[in-house]
């Protein structure tokens, strides 16, 4: 059953890369590219339900790798921005990771497309900590920062919806830390409300 939908997921990417392919307009291209790296962060989770012996223990780790690795191929991102990624070895099952995945899709992209306007180079870095009570997962960039009060993205947008409804899903709380070196995105999510 993963395996097929893991093939499904696939054939809606590729319709989506034809489609963005086609469009010239970069807004439109823009939120095509941005909606097939969401359809593929979940097609990577059933890749590895697919190839996997366990389906409630996946390793977060290889999962956020290969999330950040298909962001970069999706929008050709050149080796100017640089990737760090801390991950504590932690497992999570399926209901846990396709919102919690879909968050560090919105985040990433986010700042892969605003952060570094008008920059050379940036690094964003991507963590994920299992500490007491909760799981702390942080993104954050060196890029221009954003108003403190915003998550990173147009108000009212779908990627904005995606972050906050998917954190609730998961009782999440939602710090940002933002000046002109940088935004920091913290989200702690207490251990008693998803598999660990």
């Amino acid at each position: 059953i993963h395996h097929r939908v893991k093939n499904n997921l696939q054939v809606i990417s590729s319709l989506l890369s034809m489609q963005a392919r086609k469009i010239e307009d970069p807004e439109t291209k823009d939120a095509l590219n941005t909606s097939k790296t969401r359809v593929q962060s979940m097609s990577i989770l059933h890749q590895n339900l697919y190839q996997g012996d366990h389906i409630k223990d996946l390793e977060v780790d290889e999962y956020m790798i290969a999330l950040v690795e298909n962001i970069r191929d999706t929008y050709n991102l050149n080796e100017n921005i640089k990737f760090e990624i801390e991950i504590d070895s932690i497992a999570m099952d399926i209901d846990t990771l396709v919102p919690l995945g879909l968050i560090v899709n919105e985040l990433i992209c986010n700042a892969t497309k605003h952060a570094f306007i008008g920059k050379e180079e940036g690094k964003i870095f991507l963590s994920l900590k299992s500490l007491e009570d909760t799981i702390q997962l942080k993104v954050a960039d060196n890029g221009h920062g954003i108003n403190a009060s915003e998550l990173p993205d147009k108000e009212g947008s779908l990627g904005k919806r995606i972050i906050q409804s998917f954190s609730r899903r998961l009782s999440g709380k939602i710090k940002i830390n933002s000046s002109d070196k940088g935004t920091d995105v913290i989200i702690d999510f207490p251990k008693a409300n998803i598999y660990v």
